[in-house]
């Protein structure tokens, strides 16, 4: 029973975070869309299935595959630094 509830919680604490990550436009989604809007005189989004859409989404997933690399370089010489040291 206990750990049906933490399983519970667990799922309810997830949804909450994804919707107010959602709120805040810090999904990939988003991003994809503002970094694809850079440079056009007006923010549109594109429809489901057209070519402009394709591009958001492969925006999308290449924001995903470097999800895990930090947004600044200099946290990387940190860190290879400190590899180095030891």
């Amino acid at each position: 029973m206990v750990k049906e509830k933490d399983e519970i919680r667990l799922i309810i604490l997830f949804f909450l975070y994804n919707k107010y990550e959602m709120a805040r436009g810090n999904s990939k989604w988003n991003q994809a869309l503002k970094k694809w809007n850079q440079g056009k005189d007006g923010f549109c989004i594109p429809k489901k299935g057209s070519k402009g859409h394709e591009e958001v989404k492969e925006l999308q997933r290449s924001l995903e595959r470097k999800r895990s690399a930090p947004e600044n370089p200099s946290q990387t010489r940190r860190i290879k630094r400190k590899f180095n040291d030891e």
